[in-house]
């Protein structure tokens, strides 16, 4: 039992260490989200962009980038925590690409707080229109300071599986040294005691 709860610690030190790598990329990439996404339906929405003074388009640039600096704050934050790296699939059904980021459910959910204020922002000036499919935020496909995040996230995955599998092994270590002290007590209780 020692060696399956060492083997345990290891690999939710994995998890996390992955989490963490994971969590890096992130608040680099939603640093400079909000002024990219915005640009980018600025250029796909002419008519729309022709319409928005020049006033209000500096101010939306200044809103997108200050949104990008709390959004890394943010994520950056939230995602220190160990929570949202142990809160795991609950089987390999659930994980559709093992490279995806929306494999990840609870930071997937935070990821999509910020794109719906990225949204709203874009809301202000006309733009709230998403043409993007799957709509919302994407998933960066590009190196980021060194890191790829279908890598790292197919990294979390596997010592998720990893740690999923040994949990069960515990679990069933556990309920066999449950029966094993069971059984050993009806045996001493064998009817020679008053």
């Amino acid at each position: 039992m020692s060696q399956l709860n060492e083997r345990l610690d290891a690999t939710q030190t994995r998890v996390l260490a992955a989490g963490k790598e994971i969590a890096v990329l992130l608040s680099e990439d939603l640093a400079g989200y909000p002024d990219r996404e915005l640009q980018r339906r600025f250029m796909a929405e002419a008519e729309i962009a022709e319409s928005i003074s020049d006033p209000a388009l500096a101010a939306l640039r200044k809103a997108a980038k200050a949104l990008g600096t709390r959004s890394a704050e943010a994520i950056s934050t939230r995602l220190a925590a160990d929570e949202p790296w142990l809160a795991l699939p609950r089987s390999d059904t659930e994980i559709p690409d093992s490279k995806d980021l929306r494999a990840v459910p609870a930071v997937w959910a935070l990821v999509c707080e910020f794109d719906a204020e990225v949204t709203g922002l874009a809301a202000t000036v006309g733009l709230e229109a998403d043409d993007r499919t799957p709509p919302g935020y994407a998933p960066p496909r590009r190196f980021i300071g060194r890191r790829y995040l279908p890598s790292l996230v197919e990294n979390y995955l596997r010592a998720c599986t990893d740690l999923r599998e040994l949990l069960v092994a515990s679990e069933e270590a556990q309920v066999q040294s449950r029966k094993q002290s069971l059984a050993e007590r009806w045996a001493a209780a064998n009817g020679n005691n008053p």
